[in-house]
């Protein structure tokens, strides 16, 4: 994930020696500091482990000295910014009001590739009363369920999974306005629902996209797409759906509307993401004459809305734990892992 793929390309950057990179103080800003350190010693313990899964936002700040002889060397600061995977499909829902998302996930929960896994869940909600009354122990119910159907999806290998923070929570107590589900009516108990569901909108807003995303101009996004491809036609074409979902909900175009909003609070108008690179991961996973199928699948999962975007496509590996290999396997060579 993320995590393993900051500590790869932050060890692999500290080694260089021309241009030289450092860590960088992070000053007084309020996102907390990647830990480097520990995700190194971590994968260097015998036995090794993975660095945990991203829970909350930080950030990893290195500076490189450029030398530009017979000119005075400069300075370029490079800040690397780490969050839950999870949390980059609530982007989508800045648009989207409650009986909109509501609607797009019980049609996605119907659909014959996940009903199995929703019959529970979508039992519960269509048979509550149209106009039915504002019940705290009724939305505990239905929010329990859908957390669970959440896990049981992306354990099946569904990726397009919205509210991100009941797959990750952010750390700390839970606030009530998790306390939703999608729901199809109106009345008190669906007023309840929207108004956590605005409340939930509003969070993702001021703790992830005006503060972080609208400081980001390049982009590095990872996908595991061997797993959806393990999952099936199904997880695989969920993986590309996520995938668009996520894309569309970032900043590909310049906006007047953006910038006149700006001026007006003032502070400066969201960047603009001129660079983009989409990563499949694992790709150790498969021999090296494969790798560049992987990374064609990449490409085709992901698209970008935007023009005049420079995009890439990749197959990579963080930590590369396996070897090429021929196999013989009937007098024929094989490649393998």
């Amino acid at each position: 994930g993320k995590t393993a793929f900051l500590t790869s390309a932050a060890a692999a950057l500290l080694a260089r020696e021309s241009p030289r990179f450092s860590l960088a103080p992070l000053g007084a800003g309020e996102v907390p500091r990647f830990d480097h350190a520990a995700h190194i010693a971590a994968l260097a313990a015998d036995p090794p482990r993975c660095p945990e899964r991203t829970n909350a936002v930080s950030m990893l700040a290195l500076v490189a000295q450029l030398d530009q002889s017979p000119f005075p060397s400069r300075h370029l600061r490079l800040e690397l910014l780490d969050y839950p995977g999870e949390w980059l499909l609530d982007l989508p829902l800045l648009t989207l009001r409650f009986p909109s998302w509501s609607e797009g996930v019980l049609r996605r929960l119907e659909a014959p590739d996940m009903v199995a896994f929703a019959k529970p869940f979508l039992g519960f909600v269509h048979g509550l009363p149209m106009r039915a009354k504002a019940d705290e122990a009724l939305a505990a119910a239905g929010a329990r369920m859908y957390r669970e159907l959440l896990h049981d999806l992306r354990i099946a290998g569904f990726s397009y999974l919205q509210p991100g923070r009941n797959l990750m929570p952010a750390p700390g107590p839970e606030p009530p306005w998790l306390g939703f589900f999608p729901m199809l009516g109106a009345g008190p108990f669906a007023t309840l629902l929207a108004n956590r569901y605005d409340a939930y909108v509003e969070a993702v807003r001021r703790d992830l996209a005006s503060p972080l995303f609208a400081e980001v101009d390049r982009l590095v996004v990872l996908a595991d797409v061997l797993s959806a491809l393990h999952g099936g036609e199904a997880a695989f074409a969920d993986t590309r759906a996520a995938l668009g979902a996520a894309a569309g909900a970032l900043r590909w175009r310049f906006s007047w509307a953006d910038t006149f909003s700006a001026l007006t609070e003032p502070r400066l108008p969201p960047r603009v993401i001129g660079r983009v690179a989409f990563a499949a991961t694992k790709a150790d996973h498969v021999a090296d004459r494969q790798r560049g199928n992987l990374a064609s699948l990449m490409k085709n999962l992901a698209q970008v809305p935007g023009n005049g975007v420079r995009i890439a496509h990749f197959a990579l590996a963080s930590v590369r734990c396996t070897e090429d290999f021929v196999w013989t396997l009937e007098g024929r060579p094989v490649s393998a892992v």
